[in-house]
């Protein structure tokens, strides 16, 4: 509610938008269009399950890239009950196993899978959180301004120096 406030709001924004520019990280992020999905294909896959092989294939390349392809990674994914954390560990465990959906690679890099709920105040999770709905609104809407996506804009992954979407930031289909 304090944010209500634009002479509140935006010096924290001001800040808020400085913390991220200085924070060190490398962004990869999936994007599924459920609309588009579910027009496009008949029976689609589980929109989550697609967008957990697109990240772990980007960041296992990565992870090859920086000579850290054999050294185990720790994935922290937010909880959002169990059915769908048990969904997701299980096609986790399957692209871990070769046998992911889609043919996604990652090339027998060690991750490991575990699932926190908010109410953990994980600073991960909270810097996930930042990160999404800049990113969410820039890809609705992406002649919309957006500062906050402009911050972010440097942090993704792009090895190759070509076109955001291609590395960093997948949106599928």
């Amino acid at each position: 509610s304090f944010l209500q406030s634009k002479e509140v709001r935006e010096p924290f924004l001001a800040s808020l938008s400085n913390l991220m520019a200085g924070v060190p990280i490398t962004l990869v992020a999936a994007a599924i269009r459920k609309v588009n999905l579910t027009q496009r294909y008949k029976d689609p896959y589980n929109p989550y399950h697609i967008a957990l092989g697109l990240g772990l294939e980007r960041v296992s390349a990565f992870l090859r890239d920086t000579g850290q392809a054999g050294r185990l990674t720790h994935l922290i994914a937010e909880a959002r009950g169990d059915r769908e954390d048990n969904d997701l560990e299980l096609e986790f465990r399957r692209f871990m196993d070769g046998k992911g959906m889609l043919g996604c690679n990652v090339d027998g890099t060690p991750f490991e899978i575990r699932f926190l709920s908010k109410k953990s105040n994980c600073e991960g999770l909270q810097l996930a959180d930042l990160c999404a709905h800049p990113i969410g609104r820039h890809i609705l809407n992406p002649q919309q301004p957006n500062q906050a996506f402009d911050v972010l804009r440097s942090k993704f992954l792009n090895p190759e120096g070509g076109r955001l979407e291609d590395w960093g930031l997948k949106v599928f289909p």
